[in-house]
């Protein structure tokens, strides 16, 4: 008897699972799939945003048509807030903004309206790795000499909640690195052309999207990797120091650590609206994985020389929520150097 119940509840599973992708195709066919993304065209997001586009709907049940739109504002919040309050939970509407914007509302930032722990995680396509970079007409080759400027340096960056503004406001009241923050460019594409013009001496910022996006700058020495403002070396990166070699003293570099730490949230994030059924999420997820792994666009992927990382939906789903489970007195350490305070 046992024998053959095996046989039976085998093909039990196997008829559901068929059943699914069936389902799964009559939904999806016909339909459209909108990625949200919350920067501006040219940047990080928006690249690795059509690219991926350019092979998703082939790995959906049913082959949906494709739309990638900018939904730009407050360094992806406007997007982010948009979506977790007025998005259809049908499956057919994504959205990509950066992961920190998730401890915004862990920090208490004012004008976030969504929690994380309700968002339907997808993906991640990196994990957190900052690097700064300044400009060849700042005349500062090193951290070493970023460190002797007579001048503030200034650095480009998004909005406060950003990781390309609050980043750096923790290094700079933890290190005597001479740094001066110049806010409220619409997205990394709009501030590496600042750095371009002048305008501005450079940006720390998210070095997978660095090296996709600005590989050619950085080759021709117009732009140089100073810092990293990571815990422990990215490998493209060894010989670029740390950020906690700068720390003004120990109670700095254990609040530096710490800040590091909290920030080290995976930046390429992609996500359904809360209240997202769980067949239409686990179809989406499972379309994200097999098109990160899909030939051509790994050989597209690394002709743009754009790296992915990938962190699937169920474990990018636990790092969002161990965010709220931080220490209430390093809540409170960050928010007093990083929310605005007016």
């Amino acid at each position: 008897m046992a024998k053959r119940i095996i046989p039976v509840a085998l093909a039990l599973v196997v008829c559901a699972a068929l059943a699914g992708s069936v389902h799964a195709q009559d939904y999806y066919k016909g339909k459209t799939i909108h990625f949200n993304v919350g920067l501006s065209a040219g940047g990080g997001f928006d690249v690795y945003t059509r690219l991926i586009g350019r092979h998703f709907s082939k790995h959906v049940p049913g082959s949906p048509s494709i739309v990638v739109d900018n939904v730009t504002g407050a360094g992806g919040l406007v997007l982010a807030n948009q979506f977790y309050n007025s998005a259809k939970p049908d499956g057919l509407t994504i959205a990509t903004y950066p992961g920190p914007i998730i401890l915004r509302h862990v920090l208490g930032y004012k004008g976030v309206l969504l929690d994380g722990r309700k968002l339907r995680w997808l993906v991640a396509l990196t994990p957190a790795a900052q690097a700064c970079a300044l400009s060849k007409a700042s005349g500062i080759k090193s951290a070493e000499e970023w460190l002797a400027s007579k001048r503030p340096i200034k650095l480009g960056g998004l909005a406060p909640g950003d990781d390309t503004v609050d980043l750096p406001k923790i290094v700079k009241a933890t290190t005597n690195l001479p740094i001066q923050i110049v806010e409220g460019f619409k997205g990394v594409a709009n501030v590496r052309l600042a750095v371009e013009s002048g305008e501005v001496d450079g940006a720390c910022f998210n070095w997978y999207g660095m090296k996709g996006t600005w590989q050619n700058r950085i080759d021709s020495g117009d732009v140089r990797v100073v810092l990293q403002n990571l815990l422990e070396p990215h490998q493209d990166l060894k010989a670029v120091p740390l950020v906690t070699k700068f720390a003004k003293n120990e109670e700095a570099a254990q609040l530096l650590q710490s800040g590091l730490k909290a920030y080290a949230v995976p930046m390429y994030v992609y996500t359904a609206p809360p209240g997202t059924p769980n067949e239409r999420l686990e179809t989406l997820r499972k379309a994200f994985m097999t098109t990160l792994r899909d030939p051509a666009f790994i050989e597209e992927s690394q002709k743009a020389k754009l790296d992915v990382e990938p962190i699937d939906g169920a474990k990018l789903t636990n790092i969002f929520a161990s965010l709220y489970e931080i220490p209430a007195k390093l809540v409170g350490q960050l928010s007093e150097i990083v929310v605005p305070q007016k």
